[in-house]
């Protein structure tokens, strides 16, 4: 018979280290570890998964968390205290030297230069416990340049947002949804991108009168 059979069962862990373990094997008591399993790196991915255990799908204590609904630009950019602007999101986490910033769902309207080494992360809802997912949109309508980034030499990725800019209105202007220069270590994906219209060019001054032909 067995006697451990009626000692029941303990869970622990989050993400890809949650399990669910007897309280006890051969009469020894059993300790649920909750990071076993757990991985050094947890990059936002497309299957969501939280790899290092720690509750969200990438990493809390190397990010900044954005909030346009909830967030205020007073708080310390923290899950519980999310900043509203996504562009202060980005210098904050570039003066600290975070990894990535992290955008809750909604509507961002505001123009955005990434840094060097900074990369951000939409598809997250703050009301789900900054849970990730494909249903979750995040949406940033900038100027005639919603997104720019120059000079960027270590990875940084833009990712899971829908992103558009304004018609431009100077003569002969264009209008980009991203601009990048010299950027070859930028990452983009799964974005959608929605340029908006181009500005028609200036006038030309009227050109001379042609000359009398004879015939």
């Amino acid at each position: 018979m067995d006697e451990t059979a009626d000692l029941g069962e303990q869970t622990c862990g989050l993400g890809i280290c949650a399990k669910t373990v007897p309280n006890c094997v051969d009469g020894k008591l059993v300790d649920c570890e909750p990071l076993e399993g757990a991985e050094d790196d947890d990059f936002p991915d497309d299957q969501f998964l939280d790899s290092n255990c720690d509750g969200i799908d990438g990493e809390i204590e190397g990010s900044v968390f954005v909030d346009e609904v909830n967030g205020n630009q007073n708080n310390a950019g923290t899950m519980e205290e999310p900043l509203k602007s996504l562009q202060s999101g980005i210098e904050l986490a570039a003066q600290q030297g975070k990894r990535d910033v992290y955008v809750s769902t909604g509507f961002y309207s505001e123009s955005v230069e990434l840094k060097n080494g900074v990369s951000v992360y939409g598809l997250y809802s703050s009301d789900g416990g900054w849970s990730r997912a494909s249903g979750n949109t995040v949406t940033l309508s900038g100027g005639t340049t919603a997104v720019f980034a120059q000079g960027i030499q270590a990875q940084t990725t833009l990712e899971g947002l829908v992103i558009k800019s304004a018609d431009a209105d100077q003569p002969g202007a264009s209008s980009f949804g991203i601009r990048a220069k010299d950027s070859p270590d930028l990452i983009l994906r799964r974005l959608d991108i929605f340029a908006g219209k181009g500005a028609q060019g200036e006038e030309g001054d009227p050109g001379a009168p042609g000359l009398n032909t004879e015939y």
